[in-house]
């Protein structure tokens, strides 16, 4: 049986923790799961110090658990860089990592490719129709002018026309 930590975080104090973790602890349930213990934070998901994660952290270094169960990727970092440290850290320690929304084993390569090209996403929000990691079909996605790399040989704009 796997000890897991779950990991629950809201942008603001005004928000409610209770979803996520009514939703965790239903599934860490049905799969046989032991909680160990319940890290929250109520604070933007930018900041990479949070006293939740921080502790949560702490712990994973301590061998005290299994698994960390969080309800979505963008619970525990709203950057990939940091994502990506985080995951870095917790397989470093022995550490699995789990998702309720995106439900991608971390063990493998592919399942770290995997995360990498989800996590990206999740940190901008998600994908919309009509969007490729937020940006719209037809939106002008060239550089600044000074940059002459994101320029065709003909001088002209660069455009995402069609997403495939």
């Amino acid at each position: 049986m796997k000890r897991v930590a779950l990991y629950c975080r809201v942008s603001t104090p005004e928000q409610h923790l209770d979803n996520q973790l009514f939703q965790l602890r239903e599934l860490a349930a049905k799969r046989g799961y032991t909680i160990v213990k319940e890290y929250t934070d109520k604070m933007s998901g930018a900041k990479a110090r949070r006293p939740g994660l921080d502790a949560l952290m702490a712990d994973a270094r301590c061998g005290k658990f299994d698994l960390v169960f969080v309800a979505a990727f963008d619970r525990i970092a709203r950057s990939v860089s940091h994502f990506l440290q985080v995951l870095d850290e917790l397989e470093n320690v022995g550490v699995e990592f789990s998702s309720a929304r995106e439900a991608i084993d971390t063990s493998g390569a592919m399942g770290r490719l995997f995360l990498t090209l989800i996590g990206a996403v999740c940190v901008k929000g998600g994908v919309k129709p009509g969007h490729l990691g937020g940006v719209k079909v037809g939106q002008d996605l060239s550089c600044p002018p000074p940059n002459p790399l994101c320029r065709t040989r003909n001088n002209r704009n660069l455009h995402l026309h069609k997403v495939i």
